[in-house]
């Protein structure tokens, strides 16, 4: 039994340009005609005939059917006559297409295609082509069914008219605007576009910038030179000018192409150089014009015998057409893949050569020897032919040279490495690193031995971005042979976008898809700390954008960071000049620069031979740890063939005055030992981390400046209505360290603060900035002047800094705003010198290293005594010899104090160390504030997951013994507000110091607990009277009576009344007493002090008028430093009118001695206390009314007893 014939499957698809034997017979119903209408029976049937095939019109695929003839083929008797069949998925051009295997964006394109198609069939051609003629019979019938006549067709018909119109008129736009953007495009094409506002601007802009450009050839192509010499007898080359001249190359059109694709920009563009055509330039330009010259300098000889011959090139012209062809399609900036340049045409050169005589007896070849220009011309295009001549092309990789700039790191990874669980390994270390970083900067840690390895170390690892992988690759260390790879680990850095801190991460180590162990970890990203954005606007608060933008109208943005001690440091060494050359025998150097931070050497350059004014463009970047105690070393030496190198300058400095001088703008040359100067790039990102180790660095202070702000004059007025309200910032290397009250609507304002700045060396850099307040938008500079410490420093013979009082020395120094003069500052410096004493931390590592030393000492005693029982046991095989003592001194610049001679010394500065420590809320600042001073000594980093990290702070003490500390917890960095406080607490100074002198303690500060340590660095000095607690406290002023004073009325009396100003700011004012020349007021006023010696109290006494001013009846100054405190005292004040004496006023005063917290508001009001906070009363009613007084001031003890 035979089987059932299988299925006919579909054929393949033939190529419609083969020829498709087709067996005719049998096929009445296929849609096939053959090429013979009729049939030869001598013709050998074996040949089947070639066919003519219908093709499918819709998509041009050529269909047929092939079947086997059972008759003339011998091997199909079993075979029966298959029916036709056809391909049915392309007749229907059906696609089966899974949806499941599709990506999002074809997805999305096939749904375009849908929504596009409803949108063009349905509501483009129907909808707009019938709505009219619908919306017109639907209205004519509504009139009609409602019965308003046929006069009410009218309207509808004008309606539709009006509709039609308006469609008609919107249909001639929109197909004049399509007309006319296809005419635009076309003409790209075809016409060539002039660039005469181009070559406008470069004629400008080469006049301006040639002599730059000049001068950049000139220092970036000598060093290449100066070490590309060929030999054979030319010693060096060297390019002593280059001068494009002052006529400016030319666009001459530019012919775009818009038809080619999205991604495809191409244009034609035609440009010339061509200094010696003078036709389209004036007279003048002629007369002034300096023509292209380049001079090559050959030096010809070797050392002392040796001639520099100059070859000129003069008289270039350059012209072409190029084609520029830009590939879109890049994802990064500048979003450009490829770029391909040809020329269209060979380009024209032109110039004249002058290789020896110069520019006196020079001859040009060119034109002297015949063809030479030809030939030269000849080599010229055929090397560039291949490359540059269409129809070939040179391709520009953009992407993959962007890819290659280096990016700068934008924050830090904080590797912990605790261990790893391997399969195997004997001495196992790894390799950790971004994706995208070089070999150099692979971290390689330690080898340690077994499968179980544990590190327990931390790595800092800088990255440019978190869109890459973390690799660990692990290797098996093996002597005499290659490291054997254990396996890759990888942790996606994305995962810190969302965490920021991930601790006891366990990923899986595998080679070759296999698990091969695990690797624990944590990491934690710190990036660079940016600018605090600004607060949000209250909803019904106006927004007045005249006071965002500056005098020019541009719009002010705030661009102050947090400080920080740790960051990242891009440094850059360009380059040095007037350089020592006396270490050359030719006075040639071949000068190299190396770099060191804290005596370790950070990169070395290259070096450039033959250039005495090196020029090398170094640049890095690395994590630095301390901002304010780095210290920078730089040793510039020469390359020599026979002897060691000598060094030809160095340059010693701190990290923070590099900075602070660079951000300055006004020099980045830094002065050289023993002669030059070095050019200097430092720019600084500062990060969250507080502390690269678990050991704190603390530069001791060298002593204390004491800074008295008195006053200021002729300030700049930027304000279009009114007056500034100007403040000072007092700065140190940059950060600022205090800001006084902004005094209201003057441009004479008066100051009388006094600040307290730690010294660390001579070349630290003070700073006052005068600024303007202003509601919204960053405050105004009025003016700025900066000086050095070594202006108030002195040395003794001994080498020790000596103090200086400058209190009573009044210095005016000149304001500057963008370089020009505008104002002056009034001020008083004192220097308060320090003793240099041991801290705690110090004193345990000197008794360590003590006892080391002790123990090496007892080693090398017992091991001389074997060697002299050795000796004496063979004399002739010994001998002594003298060896030189290399162990470290201890040093000896520091004096031990102890404790109680410590604190004798009743003023110095306290040292305050944070240890790391939980306090459960994030985002949290620490501040420390001294006494009565408003702003802060020190402000820590911001916790993070509730914990803050180990910082360093300090602040000057006055009067250790009555000394009070204050502790806030805020919610930013800086508090202008008391709702941003969190906590606050006050302990004294000196109880704080003698618990956490030895040992940290923990301090509450409300309901949380700080972990601190505290040092103390004593004063040499002792401080007067005037900067104890004895100088701020609680005055209460009687005002009892006058007598005498001058009448002003017509009736020979007056109507007297008292006020009481505070630096020249009216604080209280008594009752009016009518009718007299002996006035009794018997009120009493209630008010805080800051400083008795350096508020000046008037007071007053004025004529009261109904109609017109108040006449002026004379004042008195009250000097409360006379005043006993605690005491009552009496006080009789004559009264001064146009320098003549006229009546008495009688007071009493009385001085609580007590630190007063001041404002924390300190944009307006003039004084550093609240007015709110002076209360008065008459003296008659004081058992009544005093309370209300005490009450009033009870408000302020109570803001204080809130703090302690």
């Amino acid at each position: 039994m035979s089987s059932p014939n299988p299925p006919l499957q579909p054929p393949p698809l033939p190529n419609k340009a083969d020829p498709i034997p087709i067996n005719t017979n049998n096929h009445k119903n296929a849609n096939i005609t053959s090429n013979n209408s009729t049939a030869d029976p001598n013709q050998n049937n074996s040949k089947p005939p070639i066919a003519d095939i219908k093709n499918n019109d819709n998509n041009n695929t050529t269909i047929a059917a092939t079947v086997l003839d059972s008759k003339n083929d011998p091997t199909s008797k079993n075979l029966k006559t298959a029916p036709p069949s056809f391909a049915w998925e392309s007749i229907g051009n059906w696609k089966l297409s899974n949806s499941r295997t599709l990506s999002p964006e074809q997805v999305l394109a096939q749904t375009n295609e849908i929504q596009n198609y409803f949108i063009q069939t349905f509501f483009s051609d129907y909808y707009w082509n019938t709505i009219l003629m619908i919306g017109t019979c639907f209205f004519s019938w509504l009139t009609a069914r409602i019965g308003l006549g046929i006069f009410s067709l009218v309207f509808v018909l004008l309606a539709t008219a009006s509709v039609y119109k308006a469609e008609f008129r919107r249909f001639n736009r929109n197909t004049k605007d399509d007309m006319l953007r296809s005419h635009v495009a076309d003409r790209l094409e075809t016409e060539i576009e002039t660039m005469e506002w181009l070559n406008e601007f470069l004629a400008k802009m080469w006049v301006i910038y040639m002599d730059t450009i000049s001068e950049q050839v000139l220092l970036n192509v000598n060093p290449i030179l100066a070490g590309s010499a060929p030999g054979f007898g030319i010693d060096s080359l060297s390019l002593n000018k280059f001068n494009l001249g002052t006529k400016s190359p030319k666009v001459n059109g530019i012919k775009s192409y818009t038809k080619l694709g999205d991604d495809t920009v191409e244009m034609d563009w035609a440009f010339s150089f061509t200094p010696t055509d003078t036709l389209d330039m004036t007279a003048e330009e002629v007369r002034n014009q300096i023509k292209p010259k380049v001079e090559l300098a050959v030096g010809v000889g070797k050392g002392l015998i040796s001639k520099k011959m100059p070859i000129l090139v003069e008289n270039m012209s350059f012209k072409g057409r190029m084609k520029f062809t830009i590939k879109l399609g890049s994802n990064s900036i500048p979003f450009i893949k490829m770029i391909y340049v040809s020329f269209l045409e060979p380009p024209v050169l032109d110039y004249s050569l002058k290789p020896v005589g110069g520019d006196t007896f020079g001859l040009d070849i060119m034109s002297f020897i015949p063809g030479l220009k030809k030939a030269i011309n000849a080599i010229v295009h055929g090397v560039l032919k291949g490359y540059f001549y269409a129809p070939n092309r040179f391709p520009v990789d953009v992407e993959a040279i962007m890819a290659a700039v280096p990016n700068d790191a934008i924050g830090c990874l904080v590797l912990t490495l605790q261990d790893a669980h391997l399969k195997d390994g004997k001495a196992v270390y790894m390799q950790i690193f971004p994706e995208n970083a070089k070999e150099e900067k692979k971290i390689r840690t330690e080898n340690k031995t077994g499968p179980s390895p544990r590190w327990n170390k931390t790595y800092y690892i800088l990255t440019n971005t978190l869109n890459q992988k973390l690799l660990f690759n692990v290797y098996n260390h093996i002597n005499l042979a290659r490291d054997k790879s254990l396996g890759t680990a990888e942790f996606d850095l994305q995962e810190l976008l969302q965490d920021d801190s991930m601790d006891h991460l366990s990923i899986d180590v595998e080679s070759n898809g296999k698990k091969k162990g695990s690797i624990t970890f944590s990491v934690a990203w710190y990036p660079e700390l940016k600018a605090e954005k600004p607060k949000k606007k209250q909803p019904d608060e106006p927004v007045d954008y005249s006071k965002m933008v500056d005098e020019e109208g541009n719009f002010e943005v705030d661009n102050s960071v947090p400080e920080s001690e740790v960051g990242i440091l891009k440094f850059s060494v360009f380059q040095a000049k007037e350089l020592d050359v006396s270490s050359s025998i030719v006075g040639q150097l071949s000068p190299y620069a190396i770099l060191y931070f804290d005596k370790k050497k950070v990169f070395q350059t290259w070096p450039l031979k033959r250039a005495n004014e090196p020029s090398w463009g170094h640049t890095e970047e690395w994590l630095v740890d301390s901002r304010s105690t780095t210290k920078v070393k730089l040793v510039i030496k020469n390359q020599t063939d026979f002897v060691d190198d000598p060094i030809v300058a160095t340059f010693k400095g701190t990290l923070q005055q590099i900075l602070t001088q660079i951000d300055e703008g006004s020099n980045d040359w830094f002065k050289l030992s023993p002669q030059g100067y070095v050019r200097f790039g430092a720019h600084w990102k500062p990060i969250g981390l507080t502390s690269i180790s678990t050991t704190i660095k603390h530069q001791q202070p060298i002593g204390a400046f004491r800074i008295h702000i008195r006053n200021c004059e002729k300030l700049k007025n930027p304000e279009k209505i009114g007056k500034p309200d100007p403040y000072v910032l007092v700065k140190s290397n940059g950060k600022i360290k205090y800001r006084t009250v902004a005094q209201p609507e003057t441009l004479k304002p008066s100051f009388e603060e006094v600040v307290y700045i730690s010294v660390v060396n001579e070349n630290q850099l003070i700073e006052f900035d005068v600024m303007d307040v202003e509601s919204l938008g960053r405050d105004h500079p009025l003016g700025k002047v900066t000086f050095t410490a070594n202006t108030w420093l002195q040395k003794g013979p001994y080498g020790t800094y000596l103090g200086y009082d400058g209190s009573d020395k009044i210095n005016k120094s000149p304001l500057f705003i963008k370089k020009k003069s505008k104002g002056f500052i009034y001020y008083s410096v004192s220097f308060i010198p320090f003793i240099p004493v041991y801290g705690p931390i110090e004193i345990k590592k000197l008794k360590e290293e003590e006892m080391l030393k002790k123990e090496e000492e007892a080693k090398e005693l017992e091991i001389q005594k074997e060697l002299e029982e050795l000796m004496k046991n063979n004399p002739n095989e010994y001998e002594i010899i003298e060896v030189e003592d290399v162990s470290e001194e201890i040093s000896t610049e520091k004096i031990r104090m102890d404790f109680s001679e410590l604190v004798s010394h009743n003023s110095g500065m306290l040292v305050i160390f944070l240890k790391e420590c939980s306090i459960g809320k994030s985002n949290l600042y620490l501040s420390v504030l001294f006494d009565e001073i408003a702003s802060p000594a020190f402000i820590s980093g911001p916790s993070k997951k509730g914990i803050f990290q180990i910082d360093i702070g300090e602040g000057f003490v006055r009067d250790l013994q009555h000394s009070n500390i204050v502790f806030r917890l805020a919610t930013s960095y800086n508090v202008d507000d008391e709702s941003e406080i969190v906590a606050e607490q006050s302990y004294p100074t000196l109880k704080l110091l003698e618990s956490g002198y030895e040992n940290p303690i923990p301090v509450s500060i409300g309901n949380h607990k700080v972990d601190f340590q505290f040092e103390y660095v004593p004063s040499k000095t002792q401080l007067s009277a005037s900067e104890s607690i004895l100088d701020t406290g609680r005055v209460k002023i009687e005002i009892l009576n006058g007598e005498d004073l001058l009448s002003a009325d017509r009736n020979g009396k007056s109507d007297p009344y008292a006020v009481l100003k505070f630096n020249g700011i009216k604080v209280y004012k008594t009752e009016v007493k009518k009718k007299t020349l002996d006035p009794v007021w018997n009120e009493e006023i209630h008010f805080p002090l800051i400083s008795r010696s350096r508020t000046r109290i008037i007071l007053e006494a004025y004529d009261w008028d109904l109609a017109g001013d108040d006449d002026e009846l004379g004042f008195c100054s009250v000097d409360l430093q006379q005043i006993e405190p605690y005491q009552t005292t009496p006080l009789t004040l004559p009264l001064t009118l146009n320098g003549k004496q006229k009546g008495i006023i009688n007071i009493r005063a009385t001085f609580l001695p007590e630190y007063i917290r001041q404002k924390l508001d300190r944009s307006g009001g003039g004084l550093p206390i609240d007015l709110g906070d002076v209360a008065g009363a008459p003296i008659k009613l004081v058992t009544g009314v005093a309370g209300v007084a005490a009450g009033g001031v009870g408000k302020v003890a109570d803001g204080v007893g809130k703090v302690g």
